[in-house]
């Protein structure tokens, strides 16, 4: 009897070199990452290996000998993630997303909390810890100290640790605007997204900076920023509650391009 394409058969190649080609591309470009943590990429690369083998061993069974072929609606599950895939593109952060998530300024190892009708608790979500005391202690000697995606929250975390050591030091950083409603005139956060684990898990975390003309910056935009660490009494709103934070004396205020992976990771 002759054979003839299998319409299922069919679909169902179409689906998996579909998702094959998707995890390539992902990995290819490193857009992964606006995705998961890069430690989870190793996975990831195992699932591209998984649906690659299934597409080879489908070309097998592309053909039927079956008269009637009838379409497996359970297809639709596979198809619509698959489109939506290829058609939506990640988010990049933006002042809604930062408003929703709450933005991390105030680190669960700070001592320096001031009471407010509220009894002694945990701010932050993050564990301190640092990989590397021989980097941190050289950062500390240094009077002008620079973030980049490798160190930010190493730094970030360690001037919570120990203001006193920091202040009057000189920092340089990046980040993007945000500016609450009822934030002074003078305030802004210069922030990042941290991802633990995947994009789900994500929050916002920053420096507070001070500047005479923080009302003129927009929200979402992407600053240089250079300035001198201080300190500064951080009211949290989700708290009740009122903290001592580093603060940064801008000093000079550079406008720059998003990065395309607005992520940092611990």
């Amino acid at each position: 009897m002759k054979k003839k394409i299998d319409i299922n058969g069919l679909i169902w190649f179409v689906i998996l070199i579909s998702f094959s080609y998707l995890i390539f591309d992902l990995l290819n470009t490193g857009d992964i990452h606006l995705f998961i943590h890069p430690k989870m990429t190793k996975y990831v690369q195992l699932s591209f290996v998984v649906f690659t083998v299934l597409s080879i061993i489908q070309i097998g069974k592309l053909t039927t000998i079956s008269k009637k072929q009838n379409l497996k609606v359970g297809f639709i599950i596979f198809l619509v993630p698959l489109l939506l895939a290829f058609i939506v593109k990640p988010e990049s952060i933006n002042a809604e997303i930062v408003a929703k998530k709450g933005i991390d300024i105030v680190r669960s190892n700070s001592s320096n909390k001031v009471e407010v009708n509220k009894s002694e608790e945990k701010s932050g979500s993050y564990e301190y810890t640092v990989e590397n005391e021989v980097s941190i202690d050289k950062i500390r000697t240094l009077d002008t100290i620079e973030t980049n995606e490798s160190n930010y929250l190493e730094i970030l975390w360690d001037i919570h640790a120990n203001l006193d050591e920091y202040k009057g030091k000189t920092l340089i950083t990046k980040g993007f605007i945000y500016r609450e409603d009822e934030t002074l005139d003078n305030v802004f956060i210069a922030g990042r997204m941290v991802m633990v684990c995947c994009a789900a898990d994500s929050q916002i975390t920053g420096f507070l900076c001070e500047w005479e003309n923080a009302k003129s910056l927009e929200n979402d935009s992407w600053f240089m920023i250079e300035g001198v660490i201080d300190s500064t009494i951080y009211v949290d709103k989700y708290n009740n509650s009122q903290h001592i934070v580093p603060s940064i004396k801008v000093k000079k205020i550079t406008k720059m391009e998003a990065p395309k992976n607005q992520f940092v990771f611990p």
